[in-house]
């Protein structure tokens, strides 16, 4: 099964070598990494071009959340028409050994996962989604949930295909928030279901609060330019 993986990045070159270093050790599965850099100013630009010059798009400016997820679930519906396209973002380390291989075996062996996006379980975060009740695909228990995250997210591409059809993520919301309640909404009332892989495990890398702490500029930048509108 192909599989391609999407990431927005701003600054914060130390959490994009480490969680992409940890993605590389530890996927178990070929990929193919597409990174849209939106506006970075300590490095990370050009060091993602010494990596793969041909999977990175760069902006001057700060563009938010959606527009710049638009673009890549557009180009990358022509890599992965049939296979996986996973949302992950830069601060997202992963835990699980062979996370993608054990992705691909669920959508692969399970049919009723093509109508299901799923996340692994998320530690680090202050609170865990609220878990509605438990389901089993492949073998693994899911905890059933009204909105899935958009730290890693993993959606078969024909479901993201009906989504883009659709208008995709909506480029008048605020930069930096409303786009993971859009896209679950729009799950919910086209009959997909979401949840998380309790068993397959990422960290908000250094806690939510420990990011805070290390990085209290950026969030300070971060909380005041959510708000606004592109």
């Amino acid at each position: 099964m192909n599989i391609a993986i999407f990431s927005i990045s701003r600054d914060r070159l130390p959490y994009t070598k480490d969680c992409f270093a940890a993605l590389k050790e530890k996927a178990g599965h070929p990929y193919m990494h597409m990174v849209f850099d939106n506006g970075s100013e300590d490095g990370t630009k050009e060091w993602l071009y010494q990596q793969n010059p041909f999977s990175i798009v760069s902006v001057a400016q700060n563009m938010g959340i959606s527009g710049p997820s638009n673009v890549c679930v557009n180009r990358l519906l022509h890599v992965v028409p049939d296979g996986l396209i996973i949302k992950m973002d830069n601060d997202c380390m992963i835990q699980t050994p062979g996370i993608l291989a054990e992705f691909a075996r669920i959508y692969s062996e399970c049919k009723e996962a093509e109508r299901w996006v799923l996340s692994p379980r998320v530690e680090g975060i202050n609170k865990q989604p609220r878990r509605v009740r438990q389901h089993t695909l492949a073998g693994h228990e899911i905890g059933v949930t009204p909105i899935v995250g958009g730290l890693f997210h993993v959606v078969p591409a024909p479901v993201y295909r009906h989504f883009m059809a659709d208008g995709g993520y909506d480029e008048t919301l605020p930069k930096g928030w409303g786009q993971d309640d859009q896209f679950c909404d729009w799950l919910a009332r086209n009959g997909y279901a979401k949840g998380y892989v309790e068993d397959l495990v990422v960290e908000h890398y250094e806690t939510t609060d420990g990011q805070a702490k290390r990085w209290p500029d950026y969030f300070t930048r971060k909380w005041r330019e959510e708000k606004e509108r592109p």
